[in-house]
């Protein structure tokens, strides 16, 4: 664009410099910072000062109302047998001769209501492919797999962890059982 001799070029517009604006983002996010605490610490001093605890359902995905903790009145006992747990096959792809991939998760019970959160290890145990050093042909092995939950309250209120197996054929059946159960504390 070019302009008369006379006629001076338009004026700039004056842009605010960037050091301005990060500085006015900052104190601005540090005032909301310093809100939030003051409003928890108000809203600590207002409520009442018996714990609750939010419990999720693992089975339902629901979660469930509150709950006051009330002191143990004695401790709980809880062994393995009285646990019980087997696997539900959520995903199953299978390959012909290759075997097959399967998606499990441990389903769990146990008697009356637990007031403390258990840990449970368990072990899962298959026929998985191996390539023995120097051979083309696979060959079905013991596979295993060690996988951990929690159970606390009635028998469906349990956290776990999905396992993906690659197993040797269509008809492996994976089993799983209880290596341990201690009390979390």
């Amino acid at each position: 664009m070019t302009y008369p001799l006379n006629t001076p070029p338009p004026a700039r517009k004056r842009r605010i410099r960037p050091v301005v604006t990060i500085g006015a983002c900052l104190v601005a996010v540090l005032a909301c910072v310093l809100g939030v605490a003051v409003l928890a610490n108000v809203s600590d001093a207002l409520v009442d000062q018996q714990p609750t605890v939010q419990r999720h359902s693992a089975v339902t995905g629901a979660a469930t109302a509150a709950t006051p903790v009330s002191p143990p009145a004695a401790a709980e006992t809880l062994r393995p047998a009285d646990v019980k747990i087997s696997l539900k096959t959520i995903g199953k792809e299978c390959y012909g001769s290759a075997g097959c991939n399967l998606d499990v998760r441990p389903v769990l019970d146990w008697p009356g209501e637990l007031s403390e959160v258990w840990d449970v290890t368990y072990v899962i145990t298959y026929q998985e492919w191996s390539l023995p050093d120097g051979s083309y042909e696979a060959v079905p092995v013991d596979g295993e797999e060690i996988g951990t939950a929690q159970i606390r309250g009635s028998g469906d209120d349990y956290t776990f962890t999905e396992h993906h197996l690659m197993v040797f054929d269509r008809k492996t059946k994976p089993v799983i059982k209880i290596d341990q159960l201690e009390r979390r504390g």
